[in-house]
């Protein structure tokens, strides 16, 4: 693939299932870019360790140069080991999503 052809991809959500294998693909023909809450040991693309309600997400968005994003994120079951959710609490689940979907929109427009 050509240079022009290659696109800029932040993946959110890229150490759990879907979203490390959609990396990989991607990764095949275009510059990806990870992120999840989690540490993924094994991601053969740049990938770092952020929480997406982070607004310091929007700064490696640029020094990236990020052109496209996949949203992937999400808290699965009660949370457990994800800093801010509680596990066993709903109210702070529930406001992990759209916190998350705001910064990340956020950040997309800035660009």
């Amino acid at each position: 693939m050509s240079q022009q052809q290659k696109r800029r991809i932040l993946i959110t959500g890229a150490a759990g299932y879907i979203g490390r294998q959609l990396a990989r693909r991607l990764a095949a023909d275009h510059h990806v870019v990870g992120v999840d809450i989690r540490q993924d040991d094994s991601a053969d693309f740049p990938f770092y360790v952020r929480d997406i309600r982070e607004p310091s997400l929007g700064e490696l968005m640029q020094e990236h140069r990020i052109e496209q994003v996949v949203h992937l994120a999400a808290v699965h079951g009660c949370g457990q080991g994800v800093p801010g959710v509680c596990p066993g609490c709903p109210k702070a689940h529930a406001l992990y999503h759209p916190a998350g979907v705001v910064v990340v929109c956020g950040c997309g427009l800035r660009q």
